[in-house]
């Protein structure tokens, strides 16, 4: 099942997961964004989040300060950014991986414990990542 919220979020709902596609380009995410991650981010699926610009949480925060303050959204960047990066680094949110691009390069980062961000952009040469989701 799919749902494209043009203003909100994309949503695939499969049998065992959700991918949530988010636009974060702003550094930012909107009031309706949030409020649609909030359904689901606490729901019984796991969830893996894709949004363009990698995100830095106290946890990561060093590992992002490496990119600069333009390659990365964080608490401080907009109006919703710190609840969204308080929904990603709570341990009941149901969101186990992040998946974004924006620096032009590959890069793993742990955002909260166990949790892993992927920085999958293509690369200035045409590099291309491949992720394989896997149940237990």
């Amino acid at each position: 099942k799919f749902n494209n919220n043009s203003d909100g979020i994309a949503v695939y709902q499969g049998e065992d997961f959700i991918i949530a596609g988010i636009d974060d380009t702003e550094k930012d995410i909107s009031d309706k964004q949030l409020a649609e991650l909030k359904k689901i981010a606490y729901g019984p699926l796991p969830i893996i989040m894709m949004v363009h610009i990698p995100i830095a949480t106290d946890y990561n925060y060093n590992d992002m300060k490496g990119y600069g303050e333009y390659f990365s959204l964080n608490k401080k960047t907009g109006k919703n950014a710190e609840k969204l990066v308080n929904i990603l680094s709570d341990e009941k949110s149901k969101i186990y991986a992040i998946i974004c691009g924006h620096t032009h390069g590959y890069s793993e980062s742990e955002y909260a414990p166990g949790r892993t961000q992927y920085v999958c952009s293509q690369g200035l040469v045409g590099f291309v990542n491949e992720i394989t989701v896997k149940g237990n």
